[in-house]
């Protein structure tokens, strides 16, 4: 399923950049909960909600092309645990 293949990317940049999904809410200015919708599958993002966590979490333009699929593959950073 595509959702859920989104929605693992977006918690591996989230983790990488040490924000808790709460946090990440908040700075795109979506609901209570979302995110974790949003990174278990439950639902699927619009575009617009997809580059507001971009802009977010300051994603590079192959990041942001990975994150929509364009792209399968990009080495990509280790990913951290948020504390």
């Amino acid at each position: 399923m595509q959702s859920q293949k989104i929605g693992k990317k977006v918690r591996y940049f989230r983790l990488r950049a040490l924000i808790s999904q709460l946090k990440l809410e908040r700075l795109i200015e979506a609901s209570d909960g979302s995110l974790s919708r949003l990174e278990s599958g439950k639902v699927n993002p619009t575009k617009e909600t997809l580059f507001a966590i971009a802009e977010a979490l300051d994603l590079s333009k192959v990041e942001i092309a990975y994150l929509f699929g364009i792209v399968e593959n990009i080495e990509i950073g280790l990913v951290k645990e948020v504390i």
